[in-house]
């Protein structure tokens, strides 16, 4: 009876350990399975900001691209309106140029012709003025 109480003592103490090395090693693999998820986790985290980053990148690049864009569609837009606008100035100047010279010309004469030829020269200016102003403000448009 002794040597069997001892033996079934043995085996379970056998038992025991075996069970223990059991729980140890499932342990150490949900473990190791647990590091290798965070792992592939983290991984998968640093892929996706680093996608992220490249998208945000990508737009800035094309904002900067349409903005810049902009600006030169402005300053040539900016450019013609000024040419323009000296072009006008030079007509302008032209003009009461020419009326000076039909108002002071017929003027020596002293003929009633010359005056109305001066105010022909400055209706015609008016009236030219006038459209350049028009045409001026439908582009500011």
């Amino acid at each position: 009876k002794k040597r069997e109480a001892k033996a079934a003592a043995a085996e379970a103490k056998a038992m025991k350990k075996r069970e223990e090395g059991a729980k140890a090693n499932v342990t150490a693999e949900a473990e190791a399975k647990g590091t290798e998820e965070r792992t592939t986790v983290k991984q998968e985290d640093e892929a996706e900001a680093k996608i992220i980053a490249e998208t945000e990148k990508k737009r800035r690049e094309e904002s900067m691209a349409r903005a810049e864009a902009r600006r030169k569609i402005l300053a040539e837009k900016k450019k013609r309106d000024e040419e323009l606008r000296a072009k006008m100035m030079a007509e302008v100047e032209a003009m009461k140029k020419k009326e000076n010279e039909a108002n002071t010309a017929p003027a020596a004469e002293g003929g009633a012709e010359a005056k109305q030829g001066g105010e022909e020269a400055r209706a015609h200016a008016d009236v030219e003025a006038e459209a350049r102003q028009k045409a001026e403000a439908q582009k500011k448009r």
